[in-house]
């Protein structure tokens, strides 16, 4: 009977560990896009005056301030696609911005918010987009970003926690049943 009982403590204790891993990714993906959504709403109303009054400069160097300050990248994009300001890159040497999926979904009024790799930065990123209104009219958008890599190494670390985890519930349980 041993072989067995100890077959199904460990298909038991992988199939949990699998699942509490997936569980915990989703909740991190989650928390964190709701922060990067607020971080973009904390920034509606300092990025409104500027790009009604079309001061790219201006937009820029606020992207480019707030985002050190906040570790975060900061886009904001026009309602054609055109960048305005970013936090790492030159606004004019960027490229059209209005076919990303964040975009497009902030463009139809809504929060946007998509996980990819990013040809600028070369990293794995989460972004959230937000739109930017002036009455019933869409100024653009303003895009959070952040690497995913902080987020793989917590969730890394929380997957070597479950794993020694398991093997000690494994080594009690396989002890016990004999």
């Amino acid at each position: 009977l041993y072989p067995s009982y100890l077959f199904i403590i460990i298909v038991a204790l992988i199939a949990v560990l699998v699942y509490a891993t997936i569980s915990w990714r989703e909740f991190y993906f989650k928390e964190t896009e709701e922060g990067l959504e607020s971080r973009a709403r904390l920034l509606l109303n300092q990025m409104r005056r500027p790009v009604q009054k079309d001061q790219v400069e201006q937009i820029d160097r606020l992207c480019k301030k707030l985002g050190q300050k906040s570790n975060t990248r900061i886009t904001v994009v026009g309602p054609g696609g055109e960048v305005f300001g970013d936090t790492n890159e030159v606004p004019d040497q960027m490229e059209n911005h209005s076919d990303r999926p964040e975009i497009k979904t902030a463009y139809n009024g809504q929060t946007g918010a998509s996980r990819r790799f990013s040809a600028t930065l070369e990293k794995e990123m989460m972004y959230v987009a937000v739109p930017l209104y002036s009455g019933e009219k869409l100024l653009g958008v303003v895009r959070v970003s952040m690497p995913l890599t902080r987020l793989q190494k917590a969730l890394g670390g929380v997957r070597f926690k479950l794993l020694i985890g398991g093997v000690i519930a494994a080594i009690l349980a396989a002890v016990i049943c004999y």
